[in-house]
């Protein structure tokens, strides 16, 4: 058995709010690096045989502000643990993207393996991805695994995990600059312990 302790990165400007941010590479705010400075505090005292992150700014921001220099040279980068990229979509609300490619949502709500965000990613490579990330760390050594990532990464890997259909990944929440927390079996299989765990900040 595993523990796996997922970091999602912390809080970018509020000019993305509401927005799909998926390949984009933006920075963390001023509020996700004291957001990292907490996770930072929370995870100094858990010792980790890995650390797994996606390379992207604000996963690389994240822990490189909460992690100790003896941590960071276990780190290894993932492209599996990628945001989606959501290609024509990026930096929109879901109210401009329903009124400009009306069809296109349509067929997002009714998935089927041929769709692909316009000029983005296809979700089924994307969950592949995460499938295949997932039997990377069952067959690593060790027993507890940290992975700093993203919403869409973690909703996906809990859902994975826990054998629920992907459709429904949505029915969880998992705040920028949280962490989550599941045990993952050899069969693949796995328990939620703990999600959306948000470290309380400074003064």
């Amino acid at each position: 058995m595993k523990e796996i302790i997922l970091i999602r990165h912390g809080s970018i400007e509020p000019e993305y709010d509401n927005c799909y941010i998926g390949a984009t590479d933006v920075p963390l705010s001023a509020q996700g690096f004291r957001e990292a400075e907490a996770l930072g505090k929370y995870l100094s005292s858990l010792d980790c045989d890995h650390i797994f992150a996606s390379p992207q700014l604000r996963a690389r921001q994240t822990l490189e502000t909460a992690l100790p220099a003896e941590k960071l040279k276990k780190v290894r980068y993932d492209n599996r643990l990628r945001e989606i990229d959501f290609g024509d979509w990026e930096g929109k609300t879901f109210a401009e993207i329903n009124a400009e490619y009306p069809a296109e949502v349509h067929d997002w709500t009714m998935p089927s393996n041929g769709f692909c965000f316009p000029n983005g990613s296809n979700p089924e490579e994307f969950h592949n991805g995460i499938d295949n990330f997932k039997r990377a760390l069952l067959e690593s050594s060790g027993s507890r695994i940290m992975v700093f990532a993203h919403g869409g990464v973690i909703l996906a890997f809990i859902c994975n995990v826990l054998g629920i259909n992907r459709d429904r990944m949505l029915a969880f929440k998992v705040d920028r600059g949280s962490v989550t927390v599941l045990d993952l079996f050899e069969n693949g299989c796995g328990i939620l312990k703990g999600i959306n765990i948000k470290p309380v900040l400074s003064c």
